[in-house]
């Protein structure tokens, strides 16, 4: 059975402040953000005295390359957090439940990266077998149908 999470996912081409808005505002247990430039330590003063706690997956030698990051209700029962494809795509476990965060690469200009990532995404996801698959969130930046 499934837990019962309020779950929101989010491209961060907006500000921080605009994050703690809708923090404040929506209450999510767990919002999911790509596109994200700040460091974990930013992101949990930002977030923190609203109740929340999080952790960023981005690279602190490049940080002007957009990554992931994951914030939740510090009431909730978080047992793992863990880098899966750096800046790419993030996991948390929380209430029984796998939750995976992706930020795909974008353009033809990145086809290369793209395929790689989702190689390594698909074997992540094969090694779970026939038992129940993580919950999938994030900017997948694909084009379904032109």
């Amino acid at each position: 059975m499934m837990a019962d999470f309020k779950v929101i996912s989010l491209n961060v081409a907006m500000s921080m402040l605009s994050i703690s808005d809708l923090l404040r505002y929506d209450k999510p247990d767990l919002l999911f953000l790509q596109e994200v430039s700040n460091s974990t330590q930013t992101l949990c003063d930002r977030v923190e005295s609203l109740g929340y706690w999080g952790e960023s997956n981005v690279d602190p030698l490049h940080p002007s390359l957009p990554g992931t990051a994951v914030v939740w209700r510090k009431t909730l029962n978080v047992s793992e957090v863990n880098q899966l494809i750096e800046r790419r795509a993030m996991s948390l476990k929380c209430g029984g439940e796998i939750f995976v965060n992706v930020y795909a690469p974008s353009g033809t200009a990145n086809k290369k990266e793209r395929m790689e990532m989702f190689n390594e995404l698909s074997a992540y996801l094969l090694s779970f077998g026939r038992n129940k698959l993580p919950v999938m969130a994030g900017d997948w930046n694909v084009i379904l149908a032109e």
